[in-house]
């Protein structure tokens, strides 16, 4: 597999736990026994290098929930941490890169304000930032959501990567919102529109991963990674395989 294609487990929390939504629907929630923490290792003694962390109480209160419990975690492990739900100040950002984390995600805060979100990009280096978009199709067409996939946004995909073409080592987190938490495999065609749309390939899948295949498919459309969240927590997969 490319050394450039990642492999990039994932655990999403609310209030301390270990959860999975369907579609972006936390009325839809599957509540896991094991500790985030215990995960997060056993992952890493898998062979794991990045570990993608999601603050679902932050996502919806639109502020970071779960701060000390990410920084514990991030503390007790050698992985690469990147953080998301709820980041959106300087101040936020920099308790995180503080509190070791190797990434920040920015999601509402992307779509919403690029002008605030430009300026936490210039300070800390788009190589530390990750913009995740998260599409929904609406009458036939792609378009983003923000505020936990609560409000549709009125961009096209073309103008939504536009905003932020001058960084060319920005990453971006596309979540189909279709295939999350289903299980049910990624959309090729959903990714090709994409690809067409930003004009390059600093997309790491989010959503529907089930197997192996979906891996090989994501790494031959010459796509920057994958997501793998309750596909791994249900065993569908394993990280072992994944990895190889």
């Amino acid at each position: 597999m490319s050394l450039d294609f990642k492999i990039i487990p994932s655990i999403d929390l609310r209030n301390g736990q270990c959860v999975r939504l369907i579609q972006g629907d936390f009325e839809l929630t599957t509540r896991y026994d094991q500790d985030p923490l215990e995960i997060a290792l056993k992952y890493q003694a898998e062979g794991a290098e990045f570990l993608h962390l999601v603050d679902l109480d932050g996502a919806l209160t639109e502020s970071p929930s779960q701060r000390s419990f990410i920084q514990n975690m991030v503390n007790k492990t050698k992985l690469r941490v990147q953080v998301g739900g709820g980041i959106r100040t300087v101040d936020q950002a920099k308790f995180y890169f503080d509190a070791g984390v190797d990434r920040i995600v920015l999601g509402s805060l992307a779509v919403q304000d690029p002008f605030a979100t430009s300026q936490i990009i210039e300070l800390f280096g788009p190589n530390r930032i990750t913009l995740a978009f998260d599409f929904r199709d609406i009458n036939g067409e792609i378009r983003p959501t923000a505020f936990a996939w609560k409000t549709d946004v009125a961009l096209s995909p073309k103008e939504l990567f536009g905003l932020y073409k001058e960084w060319e080592d920005l990453e971006f987190l596309c979540t189909d919102i279709l295939q999350d938490g289903r299980l049910q495999g990624i959309r090729r065609d959903f990714y090709q529109e994409l690809l067409a749309s930003s004009g390059h390939n600093r997309i790491v899948v989010s959503g529907g991963a089930a197997s192996r295949a979906d891996i090989d498919l994501a790494r031959s459309m010459g796509l920057r990674g994958i997501i793998l969240g309750k596909a791994l927590l249900e065993k569908r997969i394993s990280l072992q395989e994944a990895l190889c």
